[in-house]
């Protein structure tokens, strides 16, 4: 199960951030603005970041905003995600294991 902790981590990495660390880094506090300091550029290295780790596209600026109010949404975010791959293999009864043209769009 993806954790907060690992996502913190991930993004540090991502994003290249230095001076900081998880543990530094509330859970709810906003990634954007105020809370983490990211910026527009940085957004668009979360959207690449989720793609390239977990395969899920981000096509809807709307929800976008949504999904990285904070590491919480965002946990929770790939978290469902993954969980509705589950549901999707579940369905189809995992056959041949083909499954790989499936994408998360939010």
């Amino acid at each position: 199960m993806v954790t907060y902790d690992e996502i913190k981590q991930k993004i540090i990495e991502a994003l290249n951030l230095e001076d900081i660390t998880a543990d530094e880094i509330e859970d709810d506090a906003p990634l954007f603005n105020e809370g983490l300091g990211l910026d527009s550029v940085d957004a668009i290295e979360l959207i690449i970041f989720l793609d390239n780790q977990y395969g899920i596209k981000i096509d809807n600026a709307g929800e976008s905003r949504e999904v990285f109010a904070s590491i919480k949404t965002l946990t929770d975010f790939i978290i469902q995600k993954r969980l509705n791959l589950w549901a999707y293999r579940e369905k189809r009864g995992r056959q041949n294991n083909t499954d790989e043209n499936y994408v998360w769009s939010a």
